[in-house]
């Protein structure tokens, strides 16, 4: 009996130790995975939720918190500022989409002819306005855009043309921006469209050549079908960052003249960082979460399905 005993004990703590080592071999893998998790709720879920809360309520960190409901949504279609920054925002919108995909499609098609000599130091160059700090970008812009001694008003000059005031004008001010825009991301939506004509199989082109396709046939039944993934991405890529544009309005003419190139990030932090009106900037702040979001899937199922 006692050895019976003895082998029984002897039996459960082995059972113990390996249930033990299987427990540890579980949450293992969680341990390690688990610094990104935390980091990720202190700096995006608690920030998105506190946002989310307070866009409910009227705050300016002097005065206690009030809750206003949905106040704040309400105003904003009453708010003729926030209905001008965000018909600014839809220009920029439209015009980041063009500029992807009637300029840097063509860009990165001839980039990757086999007759362009030097692609690889072009693509560098390309890549360049990505890197290129803002305080740079902006005396180079400035110099480029001035009425009186600008670089561009000199060369229409040369051809008669009259000098444009591009900054202080309510529609070239726009231009303006969009300008400063496809200088800064022509170059990398031509590098993403590289990436995917090099992901095309020769022997495609060279089947279809046999059979007697020309170079627009090519482009239209092989590389656009071939590029679709690619072209979701940036069509994504490019909406996303144009609806939350900031950097290039505020910059260049900080919202003006008349609040005509006032971008819709840039009233936000006018709102939330200059006014302190705190509840109003996360209102139009989770309000632009919500459309892009919506928006972004509607065009990633429409797309990525064709």
């Amino acid at each position: 009996m006692i050895g019976t005993n003895e082998t029984k004990t002897t039996v459960s703590a082995k059972a113990r130790r390996l249930r033990r080592k299987a427990r540890r071999g579980t949450i293992a893998p969680y341990l390690f995975i688990s610094p990104f998790y935390i980091l990720f709720a202190i700096f995006f879920v608690y920030p998105l939720g506190f946002a989310a809360v307070l866009s409910f309520t009227r705050w300016d960190q002097a005065s206690p918190m009030q809750w206003v409901g949905l106040s704040n949504y309400v105003h904003l279609f009453t708010d003729s500022y926030f209905i001008q920054s965000v018909v600014n925002t839809v220009v920029y919108i439209i015009g980041s989409l063009i500029i992807a995909f009637f300029l840097s499609l063509p860009l990165a098609m001839a980039l990757s002819s086999k007759r362009v000599v030097g692609k690889k130091i072009l693509r560098v160059l390309y890549f360049t306005p990505i890197v290129t700090p803002a305080v740079a970008v902006v005396i180079v812009f400035n110099m480029i855009y001035d009425k009186d001694f600008g670089l561009l008003n000199s060369f229409l000059h040369i051809f008669g043309i009259p000098a444009v005031p591009w900054l202080d004008s309510t529609f070239w001010s726009k231009i303006s921006v969009l300008g400063l825009v496809a200088w800064q991301w022509t170059g990398l939506n031509s590098l993403y469209f590289i990436a995917g004509l090099q992901a095309i199989p020769e022997s495609l082109y060279e089947a279809a050549a046999l059979d007697g396709a020309n170079r627009w046939r090519l482009i239209r039944h092989i590389t656009l079908p071939s590029l679709s993934p690619m072209m979701v991405f940036v069509l994504i890529t490019t909406f996303v960052g144009s609806s939350q544009i900031f950097d290039q309005p505020f910059i260049l003419t900080n919202g003006g003249p008349l609040n005509s190139s006032l971008s819709y990030a840039n009233y936000l932090y006018q709102q939330g960082m200059s006014y302190l009106h705190l509840g109003y900037s996360s209102a139009m702040g989770m309000l632009l979460l919500v459309v892009v979001a919506c928006i972004s899937l509607i065009q990633y199922r429409r797309f990525s399905t064709r």
